[in-house]
């Protein structure tokens, strides 16, 4: 741990500062800590340091009138984490990863545009959700909790109804999501399966159902597979939901225009989830299917582009649709992510 002098803020031309594994020596009292420079701080970030007094974070979100973006990485918080910055008018990105031991976020930050979140499902208080356009949600089961809370889930959901852009991955994988709620003006969406020990094709569906206005989807694969080969249990599930999928009826997607399949391995619930948009797709584009790492060392029963537009395309509802196969290491020269699977990972 290294110990920083308060000197730190009171450089008047640092704009960007970065710091990990630090404390402050600051003066007493410490609750009078006030921040007299960084006048021009655009980005801050925190990582793997105990933020629980909050003293230090308060003290910059005052004074820092152009702070941008806060990362505050692998870090420790109080129970009940508050972020304040109402008067920070460039405030626009938030990114909490890895929090530890934490069960409320209150944010008050009304012109936020992006929250990346990598921690325990908790109650969030935020009445501006409907203004960010870029979200990404890495819920991970409490320590002493072996699933998730699905009406808090569901609540989360509820309150993120009106975003454009989300990136959620689920590391419980039990979870079902109600129908009281609908991602209407969500545009792209990445789904990251891995870990996912009941998710199959049915529970992607239903909730994707929930998205009218989605225009790409991009679903990682990779560490996603079969319930039955996880739990004799899971085999029933899955069982049931696969007959369930063809009962789904519409909404068809309008939108959709690209849908990139990454770690694809041509297994029979992958296809079952291929045949499904390919046949909901009115106006879908292009099927980007990205075949797996031979660092997987999964055997992969391949397919050609050829064979699999010969198989889908009486099934596809888009006249102009096309499936293309890549290898792995083409994932970012064609239809690169947004996001990587750990944003946060440094």
């Amino acid at each position: 741990m290294f110990l920083l002098p308060d000197g730190i803020f009171k450089i008047e031309t640092l704009r960007i500062l970065r710091l990990s594994f630090c404390a402050f020596v600051l003066p007493e009292p410490k609750n009078n800590f006030v921040v007299t420079g960084l006048p021009c701080l655009r980005i801050l970030s925190f990582s793997k340091m105990d933020l629980r007094d909050m003293t230090v974070l308060q003290a910059l979100f005052k004074a820092c009138s152009k702070l941008e973006t806060v990362e505050l990485l692998h870090c420790f918080f109080p129970m009940y984490f508050k972020i304040v910055a109402e008067h920070l008018k460039k405030f626009k990105a938030c990114k909490p990863a890895n929090v530890l031991e934490i069960v409320g976020v209150a944010i008050d930050a009304p012109n936020l545009t992006t929250l990346h979140y990598s921690g325990p499902l908790v109650v969030f208080i935020y009445k501006d959700f409907d203004k960010l356009t870029d979200c990404i949600l890495d819920f991970k089961p409490h320590r002493a909790y072996l699933a998730m809370d699905h009406y808090k889930l569901d609540q989360v959901m509820y309150d993120m109804s009106n975003i454009e852009g989300l990136c959620p991955k689920h590391s419980d994988g039990n979870s079902t999501i109600n129908d009281f709620f609908c991602l209407s003006r969500l545009k792209e969406i990445q789904l990251f399966m891995e870990g996912s020990r009941y998710c199959n094709v049915f529970t992607i569906v239903s909730f994707l159902r929930k998205c009218p206005s989605i225009e790409k989807i991009h679903i990682d694969c990779r560490g996603w597979f079969r319930a039955d080969m996880v739990l004799s249990n899971g085999y029933a599930l899955a069982v049931q939901q696969h007959s369930l999928l063809d009962w789904v009826v519409g909404p068809s997607y309008p939108n959709l225009k690209v849908l990139k399949l990454t770690g694809f391995k041509f297994e029979p619930h992958e296809m079952k989830l291929l045949s499904y948009f390919v046949e909901t797709g009115l106006n879908l584009e292009t099927v980007a299917i990205f075949l797996p790492s031979p660092r997987s060392k999964e055997t992969v029963p391949f397919m050609d582009e050829e064979t699999l537009n010969r198989r889908f395309r009486p099934k596809m509802a888009s006249p102009i649709g096309r499936i293309r196969v890549f290898q792995h290491f083409e994932d970012q020269m064609f239809y690169p992510s947004k996001h990587p699977k750990n944003w946060y990972d440094r």
